[in-house]
């Protein structure tokens, strides 16, 4: 009687034993999905650093070609193009931490970056950039991602189209002509930029901040083009 009432105890203890560590195995292991999409983000990281490490070995025998222009403007130019590398390298290491609880705020600092750069450029290059790009900045409920998103555009397209309008009657005081037509084609890539922004979503996270890099290194590919064969 004693052996009857007690197989079947160890029976129930044996089942309750295995349930838990099937629950267990369950909860640490990650989801296949989300494990693949990182390991897509990872290899689209890599290979965008593999093209900017080309572009940078480019940029490197570019130079000698370049070391004996000394004209002010090739000078300016070749700074940029610096600047820019450093600033696409920078953005390659935050590609590796972007997440879609951070990606949105990252944008809007990296637009609202760039305008400010190019006003800079722009005031050098024009007589009547005055107060035309002081933005003004529409009300936006900082709770609705796409009001927000709105609001910046809104603010970005503003100040591009003071850019455009001063550059039209631009005058040669500091710059010669290519540095200015440098100008003009970075105003036109904030443009795109702020474009590309506009019919996005927030689910559209990881496509619009790979764009937005891929974008930049290509349009350095472009200016070393510029700069070296006069090329548009």
């Amino acid at each position: 009687m004693i052996l009857t009432r007690t197989v079947p105890f160890f029976v129930g203890i044996l089942a309750l034993t295995v349930a838990g560590c099937n629950r267990g195995g369950t909860n640490e292991e990650p989801s296949a999905p989300a494990a693949d999409d990182a390991q897509v983000r990872q290899t689209e990281t890599m290979e965008l650093e593999n093209r900017l490490d080309a572009v940078e070995r480019e940029w490197q025998e570019a130079q000698a070609a370049l070391s004996k222009q000394t004209a002010a403007a090739t000078a300016a130019l070749k700074t940029r193009i610096q600047e820019d590398l450093v600033a696409a390298r920078e953005a390659i290491v935050d590609l590796r931490t972007t997440t879609a609880g951070n990606w949105w705020e990252r944008q809007e600092r990296q637009l609202e970056r760039a305008a400010a750069d190019l006003e800079a450029d722009v005031r050098r290059h024009a007589r009547n950039l005055k107060d035309a790009t002081a933005p003004t900045r529409p009300a936006a409920d900082t709770s609705d991602w796409r009001a927000r998103r709105d609001a910046l555009l809104a603010r970005v397209e503003e100040r591009v189209d003071a850019f455009e309008a001063a550059l039209r009657d631009a005058g040669d005081r500091d710059a010669g002509p290519k540095e200015v037509e440098d100008t003009e084609v970075r105003v036109k890539r904030l443009r795109e930029d702020a474009d590309r922004l506009r019919d996005a979503s927030e689910n559209d996270w990881w496509d619009v901040t790979k764009q937005h890099v891929s974008a930049a290194i290509e349009r350095i590919d472009a200016a070393i083009d510029r700069l070296t064969t006069g090329r548009g």
